[in-house]
């Protein structure tokens, strides 16, 4: 599990050459709750295999969010060289605990919502266009593959 923070916004400087990580738009539909605590960005090596795991890689994020009530955030995230199985927007609400019920966007490769987009960052390269949509009308948002502890429940 690798959980980093968002690098806020764009520099003016360039990124160096060796860097190696990932960037992209998170881009923001409707309104955003008027109860809303923190939004990051969350990326995970591996999928969780349980809603507990699910949620502790969650709490275990980092404190850097997302600024509040934008429409749009570009973002850089660097991060070791692998490939990564799910990368999502969590929103914290006042009152609200950290877990499942925090996702409100998931990166899809193609626009493919059947299964979450894996990033695959290269030595020394910043992987591009790895962008989230949030649509606040519809959300809690489900990561495809992840268990939710409903499964075989009838």
């Amino acid at each position: 599990m690798l959980c980093l923070s968002c690098e806020h916004g764009l520099s003016p400087t360039p990124p160096n050459p060796t860097d190696t990580g990932f960037s992209g738009r998170v881009s923001f539909v409707g309104d955003w709750p008027s109860d809303t605590k923190e939004c990051w960005i969350v990326v995970l090596k591996d999928m969780p295999q349980t809603p507990s795991e699910a949620a502790m890689f969650i709490l275990q994020a980092p404190k850097d969010s997302i600024p509040k009530f934008v429409e749009y955030y570009d973002y850089t995230l660097y991060v070791p060289a692998g490939e990564y199985q799910v990368v999502f927007v969590a929103l914290l609400r006042q009152g609200q605990f950290w877990g499942l019920n925090s996702v409100v966007g998931v990166y899809f490769e193609d626009a493919d919502s059947s299964h979450t987009g894996v990033v695959r960052v290269k030595e020394e390269r910043i992987t591009r266009n790895i962008d989230i949509r949030v649509d606040f009308r519809r959300i809690p948002v489900t990561i495809p593959g992840l268990p939710t502890g409903k499964e075989g429940k009838r």
